[in-house]
């Protein structure tokens, strides 16, 4: 069975549309992250083998990402994914960034697995207005934060096989800050991607 995980997750990885970055630095990230599903994915049919009950998308989340790459937590039956903007886009662009392979990875792995649960993703800025080249085409914040959200949410459904019928897509702008914005740090941390992934609906013939 292991083998057949490991051709499976490889033809994922290795099957993506190229990126324009360094491409030794994005195998090694695609390296990293495929051993950590691999040995997610091996202890899950683990515990359903043995008659148990597989682990909630929370936990499962918090063991295989790092840190480093997203904040993972919950809000009540809520699964919470908060990954920093400037993660995932370079200043002033729109296109995902080759660091974004790895934590998008590894969410749409669980978001697989959990097929039926509904997912938002959830656009925010801090409060510096809209400036540049990108003033031309998006007049504030909130409509930026929106196409953010939308670029995720497409990468998700195109590179990961996501179902698009699950995902919705919105922005708040500079609503909601969790940080100062009078210092870089803070205007950092609000600006950020929010990937909600809601409880499985239970239909009334479902339910016991």
């Amino acid at each position: 069975m292991r083998s057949l995980l490991l051709l499976a997750l490889l033809a994922g990885c290795f099957g993506k549309r190229p990126g324009n970055g360094d491409l030794v630095y994005q195998l090694d990230r695609e390296v990293i992250a495929l051993k950590q599903k691999l040995d997610w994915l091996e202890q899950r049919q683990g515990d359903c083998g043995d008659g148990g009950q597989p682990a909630a998308i929370y936990a499962e989340l918090v063991q295989i990402i790092p840190e480093t790459e997203a904040r993972v937590e919950r809000q009540g039956s809520i699964t919470l994914v908060t990954i920093q903007v400037s993660r995932l886009f370079a200043s002033g662009s729109l296109r995902l960034r080759r660091e974004s392979t790895m934590v998008l990875d590894l969410v749409s792995t669980a978001l697989n697995l959990h097929g039926d649960a509904p997912v938002q993703i959830v656009g925010y800025t801090d409060d510096t207005p809209v400036g540049g080249s990108m003033r031309r085409y998006y007049a504030t914040n909130w409509e930026l934060s929106a196409v953010r959200a939308a670029a995720v949410g497409r990468e998700l459904i195109d590179a990961y096989m996501v179902d698009p019928a699950r995902i919705t897509v919105s922005g708040r702008g500079p609503m909601e800050p969790v940080a100062d914005n009078d210092t870089p740090e803070g205007r950092d941390a609000n600006r950020r991607i929010v990937i909600r992934i809601l409880p499985p609906v239970v239909t009334a013939k479902e339910a016991p």
